[in-house]
């Protein structure tokens, strides 16, 4: 009985305050970019992240720190060296891969043969200050070989494409949320919004309902590939 209460009262407390996943008012990062994802000795890639505030409003901006992750179980610890290979130019945060002879012994080290082209996966972990609260998040550049993000090539309410400028909608039905995108491998969707409510909020179509007169805001979509890319994109409704 005791039991039971307690999770009463904690859902009396907590229930209320529960978050749709796809709601653009919840402080974090949705994603980071290592842009190009895997790249090749001497090559380097930039690492940007994709955040919202609690004003709903999304931004791209660059992390505050980056460094090796630290080591997990399955995962070793990073060498020393790795540190060497994050840089910071300009505000913005990059890695650069290493000569093809240390990515050759590092293959080793991950028990594979030093002459293939097996990309190597160099963690990091990134950290952003947003509405005064500290937002770790991790990332896996790929080291070796080549690749690049995917693209997104539509992404439209009700058969209009969305873009930077407030599209008007109607506050009466529910819409239909589409997006395109190509790349390599298998893409997964993820769409966020600063007003109404998802629903398929993972799926390439969503739908957006519950949308009232004179609420305005950003619709984010978020295309990622199972080989470490990652792209995203911006587009504004006004409902009537």
């Amino acid at each position: 009985m005791k039991r039971l209460l307690g999770l009463m009262i904690l859902c009396a407390l907590g229930c209320s305050d529960f978050r749709d996943p796809g709601d653009l008012h919840y402080a974090r990062t949705l994603a980071v970019r290592a842009d190009p994802p895997r790249i090749s000795p001497g090559e380097r890639s930039r690492i940007d992240l994709l955040v919202t505030g609690n004003d709903g409003i999304p931004l791209v901006r660059a992390p505050d720190g980056v460094t090796p992750a630290a080591a997990q179980p399955g995962r070793p610890a990073p060498p020393a060296e790795a540190a060497q290979l994050i840089s910071q130019e300009n505000g913005a945060w990059y890695v650069t891969a290493p000569p093809a002879e240390v990515l050759a012994g590092l293959r080793q080290v991950f028990g594979l043969p030093p002459e293939s082209d097996a990309p190597i996966p160099f963690p990091l972990s990134l950290s952003v200050t947003i509405d005064g609260q500290l937002r770790p998040s991790e990332k896996v550049v790929w080291l070796g070989g080549t690749a690049a993000n995917p693209s997104i090539t539509a992404m439209s309410i009700d058969g209009q494409p969305m873009g930077e400028a407030p599209l008007p909608v109607s506050a009466l039905t529910p819409h239909t949320l589409t997006g395109g995108a190509a790349g390599e491998g298998v893409l997964s969707y993820a769409w966020y919004t600063a007003f109404g409510e998802l629903k398929k909020y993972r799926e390439p179509t969503a739908t957006l309902d519950k949308v009232v007169s004179g609420q305005a805001g950003a619709v984010v979509l978020v295309v990622r590939d199972d080989r470490g890319g990652v792209t995203w994109r911006f587009g504004a409704l006004q409902a009537q």
